[in-house]
């Protein structure tokens, strides 16, 4: 069996409360085989591992509710897609990734 972990995050920097904050910014993540717990297991490795906020956005509602039941947190919105993030915060954003 193969297990398959492909991520990029990208170092980023996005408005929160005003300021500059400097995050990751979670892109073509993709795991396989799918519905096994590889991709809840991933995110909480990014999250334990990486020394700043990761943010990401999703398409649709389907992707929306699997990084809200892995505890992260929906944290804006840009160009009709929603963004979540791995700390809970609102931010605004002016390019997607």
């Amino acid at each position: 069996m193969y297990c398959v972990i492909r991520s990029k995050l990208l170092d980023k920097e996005i408005t929160v409360d005003g300021e500059k904050t400097s995050i990751y910014g979670i892109a073509s993540f993709r795991v396989s085989p799918k519905r096994i717990g590889l991709g809840r297991l991933s995110l909480e490795l990014f999250k334990k591992f990486c020394d700043k906020p990761i943010v990401g956005f999703v398409i649709d509602d389907n992707i929306l509710s699997f990084y809200l039941k892995c505890g992260w947190y929906e944290c804006g919105w840009f160009d009709g897609q929603k963004a979540i993030s791995s700390v809970d915060f609102k931010a605004e954003f002016t390019e997607r990734w």
